[in-house]
């Protein structure tokens, strides 16, 4: 007998996707890969800026011919909407009626301006479930801040862990909490999915990009909680391995190459 093919978790389930750059397009790609349809919302006006980031197909710039926004939005439909037509509005509320979910990452208030906020959304109905996904919140002094990854990393506390610990904070290569935070982002839109299942209310859900980026610190902060010791940057070295950071004799038995030896010169 033929194996019949597993349904995927996600399946029936529509979501309106309006984030943009790299954390919130990580969360409904995460829905869309297991099944969801996913239709990503797009202002006719102001293209998503990765778009015009490489890699592009035959290294020919074009607004859809990016390798890097292809990366986030696999698996998804798109659409362009003219937000400021006097009907692009009425297109994009028709749309999200239509759908269980809304994903949005932008500064507060820009989804309000358009008549895009939850209560507008989900007035006549109590089972849309909505994220938004700012770095710092809906509220608070830093809410209005804007910015990418790399200074939510800075924000977050990664950058003072990260260089030598004579020099100032470097900060890793990538924007690491870019690959960090969608995985607390996804995980509260399922429990909320779930709660939705059992109860059948939506809900909006606030969601901080920073409080869930300083979980990757964890260790950090429990150390000055509990032992008032602050952790500094180390370099090459390890805390918990050993060898880390290449020695004098590595280099004497040719180990390391001479451009190895002289960029690693701080042994």
């Amino acid at each position: 007998m033929a194996q019949q093919a597993r349904k995927k978790p996600f399946e029936g389930l529509r979501v309106a996707d309006f984030a943009w750059v790299g954390v919130g397009p990580t969360v409904s790609k995460y829905l869309a890969d297991h099944g969801a349809e996913v239709i990503r919302i797009e202002s006719s006006t102001y293209p998503e800026a990765l778009r015009r980031v490489g890699p592009f197909v035959n290294d020919t710039p074009n607004i859809d011919g990016s390798g890097y926004y292809a990366n986030f939005n696999s698996s998804k439909l798109c659409m362009s909407v003219n937000f400021k037509h006097p009907r692009g509005p009425e297109l994009v509320r028709r749309l999200v009626a239509k759908c269980d979910v809304v994903t949005e990452s932008y500064t507060p208030g820009t989804m309000a301006r358009f008549g895009f906020d939850y209560e507008s959304l989900s007035a006549g109905r109590d089972d849309l479930l909505m994220v938004s996904m700012p770095l710092y919140g809906q509220t608070g002094p830093w809410a209005n801040y804007m910015g990418y990854g790399h200074v939510l990393q800075a924000a977050s506390g990664f950058n003072h862990l990260t260089g030598w610990e004579d020099g100032p904070p470097i900060g890793t290569g990538i924007a690491y909490t870019d690959f960090l935070v969608p995985h607390f982002a996804a995980v509260a839109v399922i429990a909320a999915l779930d709660y939705r299942r059992r109860t059948g209310k939506g809900q909006f859900i606030d969601f901080s990009q920073l409080e869930a980026g300083v979980h990757g610190l964890g260790t950090a902060i429990l150390d000055w909680t509990a032992n008032g010791h602050e952790q500094i940057r180390l370099g090459n070295h390890d805390m918990e391995a050993a060898p880390t950071t290449p020695t004098a004799a590595a280099m004497v038995a040719g180990w390391l190459s001479p451009v190895q030896q002289k960029s690693t010169g701080r042994a």
